[in-house]
Formats: C-alpha cells, structure tokens, sequence
C-alpha cells in the first residue's frame, strides 16, 4: 500500500499545522516563511529533505519552459481540455 508524505507523521508535524509545503514561497520567504532567516530556513529543508529520504522510494522533478507554457495557454488550448492551473 502506497503512503504519501501528507500521511506521514513526522511530515506533518514538522509543517506545524500547515496545509501543505510550497517551495516557491519557502525560497522567496514569503507566506508562512516570511521572516525566517537563512540558517533556519536550510535547517528547516533539511530536516523536510531527511523525511522524505526516509519515507519515499524514488523521487521525481518537473519542470516547465514559461515561454512555451504561455505560448501554449495563450490560445487557451489547454482550457479547452479541461485544466486548469493550480
């Protein structure tokens, strides 16, 4: 039986009641990392980084190129099919 992290305990309790963990906003300090400074944010995706090693079997990264994502959705194309951007 597969298990996410956001089943995870020690998951959870090191996001401290937050909904979810956006590394957008943790590198840019903003939301609920505005204020931390840099030692404690690297202790803190340290501490996340040892969770996941622990509690997963492979690890995966997306990334997108924004132009062609906007060249993409500026004919609205992917609306059309249904999706819609988080």
């Amino acid at each position: 039986m597969s298990r996410g992290l956001s089943s995870c305990g020690e998951w959870r309790r090191k996001l401290k009641g937050l909904e979810r963990f956006h590394m957008t906003d943790f590198e840019a300090s903003r939301g609920p990392y505005a204020g931390w400074d840099k030692a404690d944010r690297i202790n803190y995706q340290r501490h996340l980084l040892d969770i996941i090693r622990t509690n997963t079997r492979a690890a995966f990264a997306v990334g997108v190129d924004l132009s062609g994502y906007e060249q993409v959705t500026q004919d609205d194309e992917l609306s059309q099919l249904g999706w819609q951007p988080l």
